[in-house]
């Protein structure tokens, strides 16, 4: 798996999350150039799958982590950096509850997604 799909695979959480992070750790951790980006619309479909009960809250703050501080994923608008922000770091922020993902996908429906 190259380094682009193997970034992919971790925005869209298209396999488990440890399964990502493997891929990706076959990597040099710094990186010259975006690679990939960040939609508000990853978020959202991160936060539908929350309140699915695909994913608890813990994954998706490790989903966030592993996404907020690369260097090779660009988060193209404020409110998208805002939300991973949040979503990766809870206990600084707001936890993630039913309500407070209706509340961020209210504002990502904003933009238009």
């Amino acid at each position: 798996m190259d380094r682009v799909l193997a970034l992919k695979s971790l925005i869209d959480l298209r396999v488990a999350l440890p399964i990502a992070l493997a891929h990706l750790s076959e990597f040099e951790w710094e990186c010259d150039e975006t690679l990939a980006e960040l939609k508000s619309t990853h978020i959202a479909g991160v936060l539908n799958r929350f309140l699915a009960g695909e994913l608890n809250s813990p994954e998706v703050e490790s989903w966030a982590n592993a996404i907020e501080c690369r260097e090779d994923i660009r988060v193209p608008d404020a409110l998208t950096r805002e939300a991973v922000h949040e979503l990766a770091n809870p206990t600084l922020t707001t936890a993630l509850t039913s309500l407070r993902a209706q509340w961020w996908l209210s504002r990502l429906r904003a933009l238009g997604i």
